[in-house]
């Protein structure tokens, strides 16, 4: 009997299973035919009886068969009574909650002895709330607390869920309710109508970036997005949202629908102009360039950089040519990113003409962390260019270093607000503005020395630990004191040379071996701070400059006096004698001070430096002998910036304790009582952090206080220094 002649037979039986039984030898087609027979023509109890009756069809034909059971209430007792339940994996399950009624699906969903037994997951409720319907889909969102119960708080999830509901008004509601982060506010409104995304938009409601606003707009009719560019350049304007950026997120025909329709607008030209340049490629190819203005076809001719993204930050949109017409790239400034560090020398001025006429241009280095604005690269530039003009021809390379080296200490000071809850820290490792600024950290003042030597032909690698950067300089050749010289590698280290250059002392870390400058990283308790360790190193930098030749080479380029001593020692002899008067503690404490401000008036400009000349120098003397000294970073109170001032405090016994601050940019030290410091002076956290909570001048306070801030290195505690 084949398929067709069963379905005949079996049709109007009143017993359906029985009668499939008593000829079930004679049958003689498929089993799919046989299940598809069944769900034509059984139906809902007999269906049931089939599946109980019947064990040795497979699984998936018995749940083919339960899914086509209209009855809700059966086809879930059914499950629940046989022993699919065993049987069935949670996929099964889905795909069978899935043929149920909304109603019933609902039931199931607030069912939890149902949910029990069935064992489903977060994945498999989402799988069954996705089909729910407009009206049961909105009753199910309105019960939070049960839908996060089911699925978690997956947002991303809840998100698909209010794109599909019918009123927008509810899906921004629900937006709220469920405290959508940005991103997935951004993905709800772009489902919505353009009135709708306008709406929102302008509300100011929610803290939009560049790209939602971007994303949003994107999705807008063209019609429709140049009526909204042209209406609300204010709204543009304010949240930093460039025109071309939408565009260049618009879909191929909308951007050539765009560009068709743009001069209809009052949108300015340079806006027009970076439409044009951002355009991708076919789009440009079917831009109707009759009647084009030149200026227009000159835009859509430039070569730009690929990207996913809008902007990449480090490298922008323009593939600059340096040797063309660069006022070609007026008005285009967004859309340029000036990397000096991968352009030649001898194209720098090319790089400085092109900063004066795209001034609001970024100028990026090749950290990357954050950018130098154009003013600040056209004052650096100049500066690096008359420090590279103050070398003389005849200069070897290791005076070149030395010369460089020393400048770069004497122009910038390590950020004294480094590690504090109001530091910068990108901004301290831009090239350009810690020159600028006269502020950096190790990584950007490395990167700054390796630009410069770069400039005069020497190269050099920065190397980090995990802690501080340094630089190794290639292949150098160094001279020894018998007239010979040595070839190789070596370490320098511009950050901990700060110190000795802005005091004139000698430079410890100035063309070290590896195993040399780690020894500069272990304390006196035995401490090993690490900050050169780099395993890496240990092989190369092997080679170093003898304490004599390098005495030479600073007094060679006018640093170091005829003896070779340097001219800190002319400061040091004075403070020694002013440490041996017999004068009270307190007038010794003045007087040196005096002293330092006397002959470095911009002492209080280079904090950190200062705090190690002072703790470790001027003030650290055994015949000033304090209970305790503590020089570190303290603020004012009153100044919301927070800007760091270096403070003095000093427990000379018999309860007596001074202050002294030194505010940047007053010139010099004021002598405060306990109470008047302390109401108008506070530590910075980090600090207090590090004294485990307490004031130095507090009870309870730890006795060392010297190594809070001292990042820019020490001066060498050389005798003939002194």
């Amino acid at each position: 009997m084949n398929s067709k002649e069963f379905k005949d037979y079996i049709i109007n039986k009143a017993d359906k299973i029985t009668a499939l039984i008593d000829i079930s030898d004679e049958l003689n087609f498929s089993m799919g035919e046989l299940i598809d027979i069944v769900k034509e023509v059984y139906n809902d109890e007999e269906k049931v009886s089939f599946i109980n009756r019947f064990q040795k069809i497979s699984i998936y034909s018995r749940k083919e068969i339960l899914e086509s059971i209209n009855n809700c209430e059966l086809k879930l007792k059914c499950i629940l009574e046989s022993d699919l339940l065993g049987k069935f994996g949670a996929r099964d399950f889905v795909e069978v909650i899935n043929t149920l009624s909304d109603k019933e699906k609902i039931d199931f969903l607030y069912n939890d002895k149902l949910k029990l037994l069935f064992n489903l997951d977060e994945y498999d409720y989402s799988k069954i709330i996705e089909t729910l319907e407009n009206d049961s889909m909105e009753d199910l969102l309105d019960d939070k607390e049960h839908l996060l119960s089911l699925i978690g708080n997956d947002l991303y999830r809840i998100k698909d869920y209010i794109i599909t509901l019918q009123d927008e008004d509810e899906r921004m509601d629900f937006a709220d309710k469920y405290e959508m982060d940005l991103y997935n506010v951004t993905e709800i409104l772009k489902s919505c109508s353009d009135e709708k995304k306008k709406e929102v938009l302008l509300s100011r409601k929610y803290s939009f970036n560049e790209y939602n606003i971007r994303d949003v707009l994107s999705e807008f009719d063209i019609n429709n997005l140049l009526d909204f560019l042209q209406n609300n350049s204010a709204f543009l304007q304010e949240n930093e949202t460039g025109i071309y950026s939408i565009v260049e997120k618009l879909t191929e025909d909308k951007q050539v629908e765009f560009i068709s329709k743009m001069d209809e607008t009052n949108i300015k030209l340079e806006d027009k102009l970076k439409c044009l340049v951002v355009l991708n490629d076919e789009a440009k190819k079917r831009v109707d360039k009759t009647n084009m203005s030149d200026r227009y076809v000159q835009a859509l001719e430039m070569s730009t950089i690929k990207s996913e993204r809008v902007i990449t930050k480090d490298l922008g949109k323009i593939i600059i040519d340096l040797d063309g017409d660069l006022n070609k790239y007026k008005g285009l400034d967004e859309l340029i990113r000036i990397r000096p560090q991968d352009v030649p020398i001898e194209k720098h001025g090319r790089l400085i003409e092109l900063a004066k006429i795209c001034p609001n241009s970024e100028v990026h280095d090749n950290l990357g962390l954050t950018y130098s604005t154009t003013n600040e690269f056209i004052n650096v530039e100049n500066w690096i260019k008359e420090v590279i003009d103050g070398i003389q021809p005849n200069w070897s390379d290791v005076q070149k270093i030395a010369y460089i080296d020393n400048k770069i200490g004497k122009k910038v000071s390590y950020t004294p607000d480094f590690d504090t809850e109001v530091s910068d820290d990108a901004s301290a490792r831009a090239l350009w503005k810690i020159v600028d600024s006269g502020y950096g950290v190790c990584n950007g003042i490395a990167q700054l020395e390796q630009y410069m030597l770069k400039l005069v032909g020497i190269e050099a690698d920065i190397v980090s630990s995990k802690t501080h950067s340094f630089l190794k300089v290639k292949n150098i050749n160094i001279p020894k004191k018998d007239g010979t010289y040595v070839n190789g590698d070596s370490i320098l280290d511009p950050t901990w040379n700060l110190t000795a250059h802005r005091y004139d002392a000698y430079p410890n870390l100035f063309l070290r071996s590896y195993e040399e400058i780690r020894k500069f990283d272990i304390l006196r308790d035995g401490t090993d701070r690490a900050c050169h360790k780099n395993d890496e190193l240990s092989a190369t930098p092997t080679i170093e400059i003898e304490e004599e030749v390098l005495r030479d080479v600073y007094k060679s380029i006018g640093l170091a006096k005829d003896n070779g001593n340097f001219p800190i020692a002319d400061m040091m002899k004075v403070s020694d004698e002013i440490a041996g008067k017999n004068i009270p503690l307190e007038q010794k404490v003045s007087e040196q001070l005096k002293l330092l401000q006397e002959m470095h008036p911009d002492f209080d400009k280079c904090q950190d430096s200062t705090i190690s000349i002072l703790a470790g120098n001027i003030l650290d003397h055994p015949e000033m002998n304090f209970e305790k000294l503590v020089v570190n970073r303290v603020y004012n109170k009153r100044d919301k910036n927070k800007t760091p001032s270096v403070y003095v405090y000093c427990d000379i016994g018999n309860e007596q304790n001074i202050f002294f601050v030194a505010e940047p940019g007053k010139g010099e030290f004021i002598k405060l009582d306990k109470q008047n410091f302390i109401d108008n002076y506070e530590c910075y956290e980090a600090d207090m952090k590090k004294a485990k909570g307490i004031r130095p001048w507090e009870k309870g306070a730890l006795d060392i206080e010297k190594d809070l801030n001292q990042i820019s290195g020490n001066v060498a505690d050389r005798e003939e220094d002194k």
